[in-house]
């Protein structure tokens, strides 16, 4: 699954043609996430545990997603 995802935009038959597949949607989770941790400043974790967090609650939310 990808978040926004933005199709084929533009004039093939020129230089201007873009498509893009947009991010993953576990990826953009994540980034959510981490911004909620950054936004405490409070936090006293270090970077490392910080993305292992991020992405382990966004695993959980694509689990939980897939379920229903």
């Amino acid at each position: 699954m990808k978040a926004f995802p933005t199709g084929k935009t533009g004039d093939k038959n020129h230089d201007f043609y873009v498509s893009q597949d947009g991010m993953d949607l576990r990826d953009y989770f994540a980034g959510q996430i981490i911004v909620g941790f950054l936004a405490n400043n409070k936090t006293d974790y270090s970077s490392k545990l910080i993305v292992e967090m991020a992405y382990g609650l966004a695993d959980e939310m694509m689990k939980v997603r897939s379920e229903k």
